[in-house]
């Protein structure tokens, strides 16, 4: 969820790999190979060499059009509030096992009582991910500067926040949550995987515990910030280092906020081949 005023435009470094409708086997994306033949250069955080898509809808539309390619086996949300992208891509690829992970039990409660997940291909459970399996404190805001009912919007985390931003002072009620790992849940499972990942600064925790998973996982998305929203959390450069040793790399991102920005994450060997789409979607 967004807190902050867009960046200035980037440069293209990364192109990207986009298929067409219909292709329904990973088989059917090619290896990336530069114009010479060389390996494409890796992201620079700093520079921030990846394409920037103008809104935050059109990187959700782009990665969901690469997920209904893609066909994955395993689909899970992390951070799911509603499960909005849950229920698009059990939809759109009916036979991939759609998982939707939300540890606050207001938000939970909320959105169970409105929708049946289950009868639409969701399985919409009330746990955290964390970096191992069992107990974890989730922190629910229950004042702040805010003038909406805090516990059921979409800014509470595992982490206190750093109190810099337009919450302002805020107070929390301490919520014991059942916790699990990527890892614990489908590393037993065959890829290729899909995650998106909207932790509200804990990413740390959620990745700790999803070696084997990204291992596998082929297409990603992450919310990431550059200034700390939240007490210890990691940044962007921290996040795109962790996935890159998983041999996942950027290639767009959108413009949410200024210090808070969701970027698409491929592996290598899935990323470029149609330019002109991305080129139009920019």
């Amino acid at each position: 969820m967004s807190d902050r005023a867009p960046i200035g435009p980037l440069t293209v470094v990364i192109p990207l790999v986009f298929l067409a409708r219909g292709v329904s086997r990973v088989d059917h994306w090619r290896e990336p190979v530069s114009h010479d033949g060389s390996v494409p250069v890796n992201f620079r955080v700093q520079e921030r060499k990846i394409r920037t898509l103008s809104t935050v809808a059109e990187l959700d539309a782009l990665f969901l059009d690469l997920v209904s390619s893609l066909r994955p086996r395993i689909f899970v949300e992390a951070g799911a509030f509603e499960a909005e992208t849950s229920l698009k891509v059990a939809e759109a690829v009916p036979e991939c096992t759609v998982v939707a992970f939300e540890a606050n039990p207001y938000v939970h409660r909320k959105f169970t009582t409105a929708k049946d997940f289950a009868a639409r291909g969701v399985d919409y459970r009330h746990q955290a991910l964390a970096g191992e399996p069992g107990e974890v404190t989730f922190l629910v805001i229950t004042d702040s500067a805010s003038l909406a009912d805090d516990r059921v919007e979409g800014y509470n985390s595992l982490l206190r926040r750093t109190g810099a931003d337009w919450l302002g002072d805020v107070e929390y009620e301490e919520v014991a949550v059942a916790a699990t790992t990527l890892d614990r849940e489908f590393a037993a499972a065959p890829g290729p995987f899909a995650l998106w990942m909207d932790v509200e600064g804990a990413t740390e925790q959620v990745l700790g515990g999803a070696g084997t998973f990204l291992d596998r996982c082929a297409l990603l998305k992450i919310e990431v910030e550059e200034t700390p929203f939240w007490q210890d959390q990691w940044l962007a450069a921290e996040v795109v280092e962790k996935l890159g040793s998983h041999g996942l790399e950027p290639f767009a991102r959108d413009r949410q906020t200024e210090d808070q920005y969701n970027v698409l994450f491929a592996r290598k060997r899935f990323l470029p081949a149609a330019f002109d789409r991305v080129e139009g979607l920019a």
